[in-house]
């Protein structure tokens, strides 16, 4: 059986990277296509992990700055994936939230999209940039984002099985998608939460990607009024913001390998989320 994986795109380690990481450990030998891929060949703990993955890039990998473009030239997501060819493929896993990254299935080809959310900025849900803030970007939005939906749509009726990372997902593709589904919760890695606290200081933990919809810049706060001991882990483009409100009790960890991760669980007195 001829599997292959689809992903958004690659530049970080979040959730949705951490559910592919997976995949790719369950089917080794599937490549993984990607709109662009900027972690393989970096010396990251997370870029490490796909040394031995063949990631294949779609033709925006070739332009400069395509991290920076795929947002504003998001109209463009249907000329990506298209340019792909999987008809020589007996099962697609799609991993999909912002590039909508499904709509893959055909005669042949089975496909099942592992669904994190539909994309949040096509549905009024917080998104990791503040693009509202500007008139002029309300306007090109609001006329890309109608028809993106549409595409949306469209695509999600080609799926032919839909996982949900959540009931909350599931309840949004059941919302925009007029589609059922099964949720199954991403993996977690619990034998290294056997260990018992060894460290003499006393701190709270956050971590994640470092995005807006996350709400570090609460939990902050929130430890610089009540001097709290916090450490956060992960990277984003939050974190220069993040950085100048954070106080002298705030250390930021930036990224961290598993088992450095492992130990800030361990050893934290509580993990905070907003």
């Amino acid at each position: 059986m001829k599997v292959a994986l689809v992903h958004d795109y690659l530049k970080g380690e979040g959730g949705a990277e951490q559910v592919l990481l997976a995949l790719h450990e369950m089917f080794p030998n599937a490549p993984i296509y990607t709109a662009f891929s900027n972690i393989k060949g970096r010396k990251t703990h997370f870029g490490r992990k796909f040394t031995k993955a063949r990631i294949v890039e779609s033709w925006l990998a070739r332009l400069p700055f395509c991290d920076k473009l795929i947002s504003p030239l998001r109209f463009l997501l249907p000329l990506i994936w298209g340019s792909f060819d999987f008809s020589e493929y007996d099962v697609v896993i799609s991993s999909a939230s912002w590039a909508v990254t499904k709509g893959f299935s055909s005669h042949k080809t089975i496909e099942i999209c592992y669904c994190h959310t539909p994309p949040r900025y096509l549905y009024g849900y917080e998104t990791s940039r503040n693009w509202q803030k500007y008139w002029i970007v309300r306007l090109y939005a609001s006329i890309v984002n109608h028809i993106m939906r549409q595409y949306d749509f469209r695509q999600a009726q080609k799926v032919t099985y839909f996982i949900a990372n959540s009931r909350e997902t599931q309840a949004r593709i059941k919302k925009f998608y007029r589609r059922e589904s099964k949720v199954i919760y991403p993996p977690v890695e619990i034998k290294a939460m056997t260990k018992r606290r060894h460290s003499s200081e006393d701190y709270f933990l956050a971590g994640g990607r470092l995005e807006l919809p996350k709400n570090f810049d609460i939990i902050i706060k929130a430890c610089n009024q009540l001097k709290l001991p916090l450490k956060i882990f992960g990277i984003g483009p939050q974190e220069e913001y993040l950085c100048s409100i954070a106080g002298l009790t705030v250390k930021f960890l930036g990224s961290v390998s598993d088992e450095e991760k492992d130990n800030c669980y361990v050893n934290c007195l509580a993990y905070i989320t907003a």
